[in-house]
Order: structure tokens, then sequence, then C-alpha cells
């Protein structure tokens, strides 16, 4: 319970398992519960309970906890994968937090009802009821703490500003937190329009990138346009917008409001197994990043490239908008990706730009031929399992390797797609003077512990599959990651190893000589302008130190 500045005396009317006593605290009393940010005096104690509670009931126990009034089990701590049976134990849950603002304060106010409102959500949820507490202030303002086995549900409100504060845990996976919230919130008299909230998991090993992009960003509205998961893996699409999180002045916001508008816009992202794949915000860094550094140190200007992964589209986008490309045979192991990714994700596959009829996916391109399949399985039948003895005319002049992490593949697939026979292959896949770029995950994993043992291991496989001299390492920071990400191109020629080091002017040049005219248009709104790729940023590229 907070302080009122509308109301200084409070008369608290105080229930548990029914029994109401009405207690009236005068001004000079010691015994008077203050008000605080969040709970009175006797909620403290509650909530203090409560936290033991929650120790207990995450803990292992050699008995089982009985609901007294439903007769139902409490659920059992499940040993996780990663725990030593015997070691210690990690308690494991997870915390949703919600501030309600603009709700309904009739609602609110209603001690009974938010009481009979509590224990209905806990049972919708399948969660397991063991008390409630509801305590009524005067003339406003109720508080209600729920125990469960699973841990607890708090809610504290302020019906005079339509707020309120909504604390629920539980430990394990077991509950739908994001399928109990919007309900939760309607229940409380609220909108999600309206809702902050976030999602934190506890007593877990490091965060997730789903966790750190999104669920655990309180301040931040945040809305799931996609959760489907097939047989290959989850895909999940947010929309974040995170202007809200940093309007801490409101002064300083409206001062610079267009600054504000185009540091913190929407970002709409793309998760795979709570992997971020790309956002929004600021897919072209990356996408200009991994493509044109490899595009344009190809000698002749590709015509026919190779891109593993990419689902989205927008690698595709960018390896279209030269002129001199043919085909591009583009392997997704998911078709669901690039499906959701052409409806929720528009702008990544954007090619508008060669077009006179509006919007124009890239996967409609006459071009572009999208091969659902696994890369190594494709590349096997492409080249009878020996690409080194196949024609030169079937092979690539640019192959770009858009895929997972190393660090986030399972192990036996990262072990087969890095290796170095895996290389060679790509190599012999390659025509005599073909480049290889591949992305290989966060830059600051190469240089700490046993993730930069291993990438520093990928790219000598890499580097031996090549010319010598002709493998670079480059980075780039990319805001929706919060990180360096770090790229690799291989050239199989000596004139494509000194093409790296041209200068930047001769760099611009080439991007010009090179592009489809219509991408250049200054008046080009369509995403065909390069926005971030450009001599200067291939000189910058080309100052950080190589590991080969």
């Amino acid at each position: 319970m907070r302080t009122s500045l509308y109301s200084p005396r409070r008369k608290a009317k105080m229930s548990d398992s029914g029994l109401d006593i009405d207690v009236d605290y005068s001004a000079g009393t010691t015994s008077r519960p203050r008000r605080t940010h969040c709970t009175a005096v006797n909620l403290c104690y509650l909530i203090a309970g409560l936290l033991i509670h929650e120790l207990i009931t995450c803990l292992p126990i050699s008995t089982q906890i009985f609901d007294e009034n439903q007769g139902i089990s409490s659920p059992k701590p499940i040993l996780s994968a990663d725990e030593i049976p015997g070691g210690p134990y990690y308690a494991r849950g997870r915390h949703l937090l919600v501030d309600l603002q603009g709700a309904s304060g009739q609602v609110l106010n209603d001690r009974q009802g938010l009481e009979d409102t509590v224990v209905s959500i806990i049972k919708n949820a399948g969660m397991h009821m063991l008390s409630v507490s509801s305590h009524q202030l005067e003339p406003q303002g109720v508080s209600v703490v729920a125990a469960i086995s699973e841990s607890h549900l708090t809610i504290h409100t302020w019906p005079e500003h339509g707020a309120a504060l909504v604390d629920l845990f539980t430990c394990g996976e077991s509950a739908d937190m994001l399928g109990i919230l919007p309900k939760m919130v309607k229940a409380f008299g609220g909108e999600m329009s309206k809702t902050k909230w976030s999602l934190v998991r506890r007593g877990y090993d490091g965060m997730r990138d789903i966790d750190n992009m999104v669920l655990a960003r309180q301040h931040v509205k945040k809305t799931l346009e996609v959760d489907v998961t097939n047989d290959l893996q989850n895909i999940q699409i947010w929309a974040v917008d995170a202007t809200k999180e940093f309007e801490t002045d409101q002064q300083v916001l409206k001062e610079s409001n267009e600054r504000q508008g185009e540091r913190y816009e929407k970002n709409v992202m793309l998760f795979l197994n709570n992997v971020l794949q790309s956002g929004t915000k600021d897919d072209h860094v990356y996408h200009e990043t991994i493509v044109h550094p490899a595009l344009i140190t190809h000698e002749r200007g590709p015509e026919r490239v190779a891109i593993l992964g990419g689902g989205e589209g927008a690698t595709l986008r960018e390896v279209l908008k030269y002129k001199s490309v043919k085909q591009v045979d583009m392997i997704e192991i998911d078709e669901q990706v690039v499906d959701i990714s052409r409806k929720f994700l528009p702008s990544m596959a954007n090619c508008s730009w060669s077009s006179s009829k509006g919007y124009k996916s890239c996967f409609d391109d006459k071009r572009t031929n999208l091969v659902v399949d696994d890369a190594q399985s494709y590349f096997n039948s492409r080249f009878q399992g020996n690409p080194c003895n196949s024609k030169e005319e079937a092979k690539y002049d640019v192959i770009i390797m858009d895929l997972l992490d190393p660090e986030a593949l399972p192990k036996i697939t990262d072990q087969q797609m890095y290796s170095a026979q895996f290389f060679k292959e790509i190599s012999c896949a390659l025509r005599a003077d073909g480049v290889l770029v591949t992305q290989f995950g966060e830059a600051g994993g190469v240089l700490q512990g046993t993730v930069a043992d291993h990438k520093a291991e990928i790219v000598q496989n890499l580097a031996g599959a090549f010319y010598p001299g002709g493998t670079f390492v480059y980075r780039q920071f990319l805001e929706t990651y919060n990180a360096e990400w770090s790229f690799a191109v291989g050239c199989k020629t000596e004139k494509c190893r000194d093409r790296w080091s041209q200068s930047p002017d001769t760099v611009d040049a080439i991007v010009n000589n090179r592009l489809d005219q219509r991408a250049l248009e200054e008046n080009n709104l369509n995403f065909g302008k390069l926005k971030f790729f450009n001599g200067l940023t291939m000189q910058r590229f080309r100052s950080y130190p190589s590991l080969v």
C-alpha cells in the first residue's frame, strides 16, 4: 500500500478466510499502517510468508502437499536436463510482473470481486489454490494475496488512478503465462494496450535472446504476432515499440521527438527457438554487411548465387540488386518461415524497386529459386555427393551461409556444418573464382573462452579450403542484437584476395556499376538504395585484425 496524495487517512478493512475485521487507526497511534510504494505492514508479513512458501514449494520434497479444498496434489519439481542427480538443485520459475493502467476503478475497489477473480484465474490456469487473503482500504484500495502450490499471485490497487500492480510467480514451466496474461488483465478491468508487463525467468543460467530483447523489458510495448511450432522449430514474431521505455522526461522528449522517433521506432523481430534472427529496425545493416563485401570482391560480378538459410528474404533482397545475377538458389529448410515472413515481415523481402506495379516480393522475382531442403542434403543431391568432381557450369559464383550461429546449432549439426570437410566441399561447389561468405555469431565470443576456441577453429577450417591469405574476418555492431556480429569471407583466387583491399572510392565505383540503376535512384523509397554499405564501411571492415 502506498501513500495516497488524496486520502492521507484510511481505515483498513481486513478479511482472512471470510472473517472481516474493522480497524480504525487514529492519526496519533504508532500502529497505524503507513502507505508505502507497495504494501501495508500486514501485507508485508504476508509476502514474507509467501517468500518462505516459495522456497519450500520450489524445492524438492518427500511428501506431497494437498489442497484441502480441492484434494489436488501439487506438482513435483522436475529435474532439468542440465542438472546433475545428487547435485545442487536450482529453484526455477517464471515471474510475471504486470502494471495495469487505465483500468476500471470500480473493479479495482471491489475487494470481494477481486478475491473471486484471483481464485478464478488460478483455477482456470490449472494452478493449485492453497489460501487467499484480501484487505480493503478506506476510502479506496484493495490488496489480495493468494498462496498457490506453484508459489503466489498478488494484486494491489489504486482505484482513484485506475492502476494496479500484479505479481504472479510459478515454479517450473508448466503454466502458460502468456496465455494467462490477457485474460488476467481483462478480468482485473484493464486493457492490454494500456498495460506494461514483463516475464522474467528465474534460476536459469543466462538469458535467452527472447528474454533480453522482448519478455524481460517491462516498459516497452510488445505484441506477439505469431507463435507457431512445427516439426522443425518454434517460430515467433514480436512487434516491440521501445519509445515509451525512454520517456523519463516529457519536456526532453517533446524537444527531441524527431530524434527519439528515429532511434526507438517499432521493431518487428523474428525468433526461431527463442533465438533472434532478424529485426526490421536495422535489418539493412546486417544484410548489407553479409552480402555486399562478398559480391563486390568477386572478380567478374556474380551470376549464380546460393543462399543457405535466410528464410525471411532480406539476404535475397540484397543479392537481387546486382544486375549480373541471373539465378539465386535459396535453400531454406523450413518453408513455414518463408510463408510467415512474407505475411508479417514484408519489408524484409521488398523488391518493389524492380516493379512499376506497387509492392513486389523478392520471392516472386523470376531469378529466385526457393529450395525447401536441408543445406547439406541439397548439396549432396545437386553434386551427387562429390562437388569437387562436378562440372564448372553447375557451380556457384558466390555462396552465402546465413544459418544459425554455430553455438545455437545442435552439436552434431555444428560439427558437420563447420568442419574442414564441409568447407572443402563448399569450396568445390564454387567456380574457380568463387567467393564464400558466412556469419558466425557474436564477435565477443571470438575472443573469450571455449566458444572463442571453437570459432577460431571454424575460421581455420574455412581458411584451409581457400586461397592462402584469402580469408578475412570482419565485424559490425547490430543494435537489434545489442552486440558486435562476426562475418568471414573466403576467396579462391589471388585477384579476389587483392580486391578485398580496394580503396573506398573504388568500392563506391564498383557498387555504382554493379547494382541495378533502379535500386540506386535517389527518390527510391522501396528498399533498393543501399542504406548502410559503402566504400568507407568496407574500409572499416578491413580495420579489424583478422584471425587468419
